[in-house]
This record gives structure tokens, C-alpha cells and sequence, in this order.
């Protein structure tokens, strides 16, 4: 017998032993480790409760779907995608990287993501999927460090009027922010709580301190908005001495009102 074929012989063997071996370990009880990545909003605990119901540790891997537990995963609204992989080596693990979609605001009973779309419709619904990390976006909300901003309006809004708020908001958070770098009584600069549409359409912004005038909620809001930026000094200058209290954008003209306390 030939080397060369003695050789692809071992090979061969060799092969053979390595997919029995691995087929074994995949019939065995998987006593499996669980590592859950990306979780902020959602508590680990909840995730493990959701793994529940596949009886994990008293499955073999052949049995173990990941599939099929990404899907369950998904099916939570705080959840914007789930993957989850199984490895052998160097340990029997069930590895889960889950992508939040991360709450923006709230809107009538909605939680709102961040391309405005609506993640939750009403307390009723969230109590329904029975998560704790709805329940406490909710009990968070009331209070003044909620990162949700509490959005009011007199009507119905479109998906591209939430955009464009939201949009709006991002832009005046990034100047709120800036001025709070820049003043000795940064601490005191907030990001927004409150964004108002009024009966007439118009919009008001507001944090802790400030209040934005920006006009009517219409395509040119954003552009309004912008013209913040060329102001930034002069509001720095004003919270350093404590005198401002509003800006004004609504204006057709070019001109910005910065208002001092009464």
C-alpha cells in the first residue's frame, strides 16, 4: 500500500472520529451557558424568564433551535433584533446579541423609538407582554432624569411630523449640551422634557430652564431650528449671567429673540 493512500486513510479516519465526536456532544444534555450582550432597557432577568420555556438544560443541542429563540426574542417591543449562536468550543454556550430599540418619547400613551415609529401603543398592551422594562419606562417617565420626553399634542401627528420633532429636538439637545460644556452653571442645562403642539399648530420646546419658540409645525421647523447654531455664543454669554430664560425662532425673518427671565 501506497503512502500518499495511507495517508488519505488516516485522514479519512481521522474525520470520521472528529463527527462522531461532535456529533456526540451535540446528542448530549447541553447544560448549556447562557451570555446575553447588548442589554441596557431590558433586564437579564427577562431574558432568562423568555429562555424558560424551552427547557434548555434538559435538551441536547441536536434539539436546541437558535432560530427559533431569536424569533421569541424579537417578538418584545424593546427589541429591535436578536441573534443568537451556539458554540461547542471551548464550552457548551448560548451566546444572545440583542439590539434595543431604544425608547425617544412619549405620545399620547406611546413609546416612541427613535425614528419615531411606535414601539408601544398603550399601558394596556405593555402590561400585556408583562416586561419589566416597559413597566419601567413608563414609572421612569415621571420623573425629571427620564430620558423619555413627554410629547403633547392637540391631534393626531404624522409619522413624518414625528420625525421632523424628533429631528428638531436632536438639534436643540446638541446646542442645550454645548452650552452646558461651556458655562461654570453647565450642571444646571438639562436636555428637553417636553415637546407642546398647541391648537394652532405651534410648536414649543422645553427643558428645565429654557423654553423654545419655534413657529409652526411645518416642513421649514427644521430649518427654523437650525438657525440656533449661529446664536450659541450670545446664549452662553446670557447663562453665564443667569439671563436667559427663552429663545424665540418662530420669526419669518432671520431674527432670533433670546428673552431674559421677568
Amino acid at each position: 500500500m501506497s503512502l500518499p493512500l495511507i495517508k488519505k486513510i488516516f485522514t479519512t479516519l481521522i474525520l470520521i472520529a472528529l463527527s462522531y465526536g461532535i456529533f456526540y456532544l451535540l446528542c448530549q444534555k447541553s447544560n448549556l451557558n447562557v451570555e446575553i450582550h447588548g442589554l441596557d432597557l431590558i433586564s437579564q432577568a427577562e431574558i432568562q424568564d423568555k429562555l424558560s420555556g424551552f427547557d434548555l438544560a434538559n435538551k441536547a443541542l441536536i434539539q436546541i433551535n437558535p432560530r427559533l429563540i431569536s424569533k421569541q426574542l424579537s417578538l418584545s417591543p424593546l427589541v429591535k433584533s436578536v441573534k443568537a449562536k451556539i458554540r461547542l468550543f471551548p464550552k457548551y454556550q448560548l451566546s444572545i446579541f440583542v439590539q434595543e430599540a431604544k425608547p425617544w418619547a412619549i405620545y399620547r400613551d406611546s413609546i416612541l423609538d427613535e425614528q419615531a415609529q411606535v414601539l408601544i401603543e398603550s399601558k394596556v398592551s405593555a402590561i400585556k407582554y408583562q416586561s419589566n422594562a416597559i413597566n419601567r419606562l413608563y414609572a421612569e417617565f415621571h420623573q425629571s432624569d427620564s430620558p423619555l420626553l413627554e410629547l403633547m399634542s392637540t391631534r393626531s401627528l404624522s409619522e413624518a411630523e414625528l420625525s421632523l420633532l424628533k429631528n428638531s429636538s436632536d438639534n436643540i439637545n446638541d446646542n442645550i449640551a454645548l452650552i452646558a460644556a461651556n458655562t461654570i452653571n453647565g450642571a444646571d442645562m438639562r436636555p428637553l422634557r417636553l415637546i407642546r403642539v398647541n391648537k394652532i399648530n405651534n410648536v414649543f420646546f422645553y427643558s428645565d430652564k429654557l423654553k423654545f419658540v419655534t413657529g409652526v409645525l411645518n416642513d421649514e421647523l427644521f430649518s427654523r431650528v437650525k438657525r440656533l447654531d449661529t446664536v450659541i455664543p450670545k446664549m452662553i454669554e446670557l447663562n453665564q449671567k443667569q439671563e436667559l430664560a427663552y429663545v424665540d425662532l418662530s420669526l419669518s425673518t432671520d431674527e432670533i429673540i433670546l428673552g431674559k427671565p421677568n
